[in-house]
C-alpha cells in the first residue's frame, strides 16, 4: 500500500513540473507575440513620422512648423498626414488654436503667421476651381466679391482677418456684420456673413467666416434619382495611388456631376471613376472629382463634379437625365 502512495505522488509531482514548464513555454511565447506586435506599432509608427517628415521637407516646412504640425494634429486627433494633406482636416485643425478656443504651445499674432506660411507651403491658399470653399482663409487675392450694390476684390489675406477693397467704397460700422458674395469659377455661389473690424478710405478690414453658406449653381439641369452606382478612387491626395471601391447609391444627377450616397468616406479632393445606369444608359468609368464629402445618417453624401467626360459622353448625360426628367413629369401627371 505506501508503494501504491509513494508511486501516486511521485506522478503528481512529475505532472506539477510539466505543468510548470509548459506555462513558462506559453508564457515566453506571449510575451515574444507582445513584444513583435509593439516593435510592429513602433515601426508603423516610425515609418509614418518619416513619410511626414519627407513631405514636410519636400513642400520647405521646416523643423519648427513641423512640430507645431504635429502639436495641432495631436491636439485636433488627426494624423499629420491627414493634416498636410487634406484641406478641410487642415482647416478643422486650426480653427480652434487660431480663434484661442484651444490652447497651444505657440499663440496670437505668432501662431497666425506660422499657420498662414504652413498654408501657403502645402498649397492650401491657392483654391482650385472645383474645390469648395471650406473658410474664408482660403480666399486669395483677385477674388472678386459683392456687398449690395457695392463691388470690390480682396487685397489680402492673414489667418486673422481679410482685406476687401471696394469701388464706390462702403462705410460700414466696426462690428457691424455683412453679407458678401462669392462667385467661385464655375463651382459655386456662396454667402459669407463676416463680421466688419475696421474700416479704411476704400478697403474694410473683415473676420473670416468659417462656415461660408454655400449655393450651388445650377448649369446643368438636375433630376432626382436612386440607382446603384460603383465607386473607385483614382487618386488619394497624400497617399500612394490606391484602388478603393465601393457600392454606392445615386441622390441626383446632372450633366455635369451627382450627388451620391456612401458608406465609404472619399474626402473632397479625391478623383473617382463612376459607373452606373440612368435613363436607360450606361456610363462606365466617367471620371470625376468630390467636392464635398458630409455626414448623411449612417452614411456620407459626396457631391462629385465630372471632370474627364468626352462630349460623346457628356451629350449622353444631358440625353439621360432628360429622359428621366419625363418619365418623372409623366408619373406626377398620372399620379
Amino acid at each position: 500500500m505506501e508503494d501504491f502512495f509513494h508511486s501516486v505522488s511521485d506522478a503528481f509531482a512529475r505532472n506539477r513540473e510539466s505543468s510548470t514548464a509548459f506555462e513558462w513555454v506559453f508564457l515566453l511565447l506571449a510575451l515574444s507575440v507582445v513584444a513583435l506586435q509593439v516593435i510592429s506599432i513602433f515601426q508603423r509608427r516610425r515609418s509614418v513620422h518619416l513619410e511626414v517628415e519627407t513631405l514636410a521637407q519636400q513642400r520647405g516646412i521646416t523643423n519648427d512648423e513641423l512640430e507645431l504640425v504635429f502639436e495641432l494634429s495631436r491636439v485636433a486627433s488627426v494624423p499629420p498626414m491627414d493634416f498636410l494633406t487634406h484641406p478641410d482636416v487642415f482647416e478643422r485643425a486650426t480653427v480652434g488654436p487660431l480663434n484661442g478656443t484651444v490652447e497651444t504651445t505657440v499663440s496670437g499674432d505668432a501662431l497666425a503667421t506660422t499657420v498662414r506660411r504652413i498654408r501657403h507651403a502645402l498649397h492650401f491658399d491657392r483654391l482650385p476651381s472645383h474645390a469648395p470653399l471650406l473658410t474664408t482663409r482660403e480666399l486669395s487675392v483677385g477674388m472678386a466679391l459683392d456687398c449690395g450694390e457695392g463691388h470690390g476684390q480682396v487685397v489680402e489675406v492673414s489667418e486673422r482677418s481679410f482685406t476687401v477693397g471696394f469701388r464706390p467704397p462702403l462705410a460700414p460700422v466696426s462690428g457691424e456684420t455683412l453679407t458678401l458674395t462669392l462667385r467661385h469659377a464655375r463651382e459655386a455661389t456662396y454667402e459669407l456673413r463676416c463680421r466688419v473690424l475696421r474700416g479704411h478710405n476704400t478697403s474694410i478690414d473683415f473676420a473670416h467666416d468659417e462656415m461660408p453658406k454655400r449655393v450651388q449653381l445650377r448649369e446643368y439641369v438636375r433630376v432626382d434619382l436612386y440607382a446603384p452606382v460603383t465607386l473607385k478612387a483614382l487618386s488619394w491626395p497624400g497617399h500612394a495611388l490606391e484602388t478603393r471601391e465601393a457600392k454606392a447609391t445615386l441622390r441626383d444627377l446632372s450633366g455635369g456631376g451627382a450627388l451620391v450616397a456612401s458608406a465609404v468616406s472619399f474626402p473632397a479632393g479625391v478623383h473617382l471613376s463612376l459607373s452606373f445606369t440612368a435613363g436607360g444608359e450606361t456610363f462606365s468609368a466617367l471620371g470625376g472629382v468630390v467636392l464635398s464629402s458630409l455626414p448623411y445618417g449612417n452614411a456620407v453624401q459626396l457631391r462629385v463634379e465630372f471632370t474627364t467626360v468626352t462630349p460623346a459622353q457628356r451629350e449622353r448625360l444631358f440625353a439621360a437625365v432628360a429622359k428621366v426628367q419625363l418619365e418623372q413629369a409623366a408619373a406626377t401627371r398620372t399620379a
